[in-house]
């Protein structure tokens, strides 16, 4: 099913998350360490995600019921146990996810043994905003890392298939896809992101392709994963619940021929391109010692001026 992604405007500010060092008794450091400090604030992009699950029970023939849940900025749990509504012939069982930097779906398909070529499909998106801070103006080139895992059983006719898609919003060039199929009586069909893809319930590292992304900026990114199957007799099953997510085994992003890149999303839960990872506040004795070292500044600096 073709989905031109549904955009929404919205106002994007900058989320401070300071790193104050413990400081030592020398005031000067202070003063050296307060012309630096600006450089070293990472820059994070406003909390407002986008979430979005598409149950599509009829593909085929649009016969429906079509259902769609977003886009909104809250995670997405949604659930479906009932009859299509071609002829009561069809019956879909869904649970699909939407979550910060988290996607899965869960579905089966069966049919009663009556003619109904029917085909569900189930769509999970997640769009947020990234920034990638640099000292340049340059755009930078980008791969976005993820994880897959899951299981495909086909059930007694057609094809069983899990699909993704990541990149930057908006920009068809900037986007990387790929499907894992498997088909009844034997035999799959891969290609992309999932050429190399092994439904063995196992988290498996997938990537896009390079894509170019601008800096100092928020740069609004997406994630989706897709489910098709047909209605059988006896019903197939595509596990892949909340198993489509942003690395947590490394870098999100790899940044390609550039240093010095940041990157933070507060939209993803990504801090310093790690995914999951939480900004701690300074504590409070550190502010202390900040304090006391900037008095200890002026201290001196008035007893160099005293005759």
């Amino acid at each position: 099913m073709h989905f031109d992604y549904m955009k929404i405007l919205r106002k994007s500010s900058l989320d401070i998350a300071t790193y104050l060092p413990t400081f030592s008794a020398a005031a000067s450091i202070f003063g050296c360490a307060a012309l630096f400090l600006p450089l070293m604030i990472p820059r994070v992009a406003s909390a407002v995600p986008v979430y979005t699950v598409i149950h599509q029970s009829d593909a085929f023939a649009f016969t429906g019921p079509s259902q769609t849940v977003g886009p909104q900025n809250t995670p997405i749990d949604f659930s479906f146990n009932d009859f299509t509504e071609f002829q009561n012939r069809n019956r879909g069982n869904v649970q699909a996810r939407a979550g910060q930097g988290s996607l899965g779906i869960t579905a089966t398909a069966s049919n009663n043994g009556l003619f109904a070529p029917q085909r569900q499909e189930v769509n999970a998106i997640f769009q947020f905003n990234t920034i990638f801070g640099s000292l340049g103006t340059d755009p930078v080139s980008v791969i976005m890392n993820l994880t897959l895992g899951g299981i495909v059983i086909p059930g007694n006719g057609g094809t069983y298939t899990v699909s993704v898609l990541a990149g930057l919003e908006g920009v068809p060039s900037a986007r990387s896809g790929g499907s894992y199929s498997e088909v009844t009586g034997g035999g799959t069909q891969q290609d992309g992101m999932l050429s190399a893809f092994s439904d063995d319930g196992t988290d498996q590292a997938i990537a896009t392709n390079p894509f170019l992304v601008p800096v100092n900026q928020p740069v609004q990114l997406f994630m989706m994963l897709s489910t098709s199957q047909v209605y059988s007799t006896v019903p197939g099953s595509i596990d892949f619940g909340s198993t489509m997510e942003l690395s947590n085994l490394g870098d999100v992003f790899t940044i390609i021929g550039a240093d010095g890149i940041t990157v933070n999303s507060a939209d993803a839960g990504i801090v310093n391109n790690r995914f999951g990872e939480t900004v701690q506040a300074p504590e409070p004795g550190t502010l202390a010692l900040f304090g006391i070292g900037v008095v200890g500044l002026v201290v001196i600096r008035q007893r160099r001026k005293a005759p």
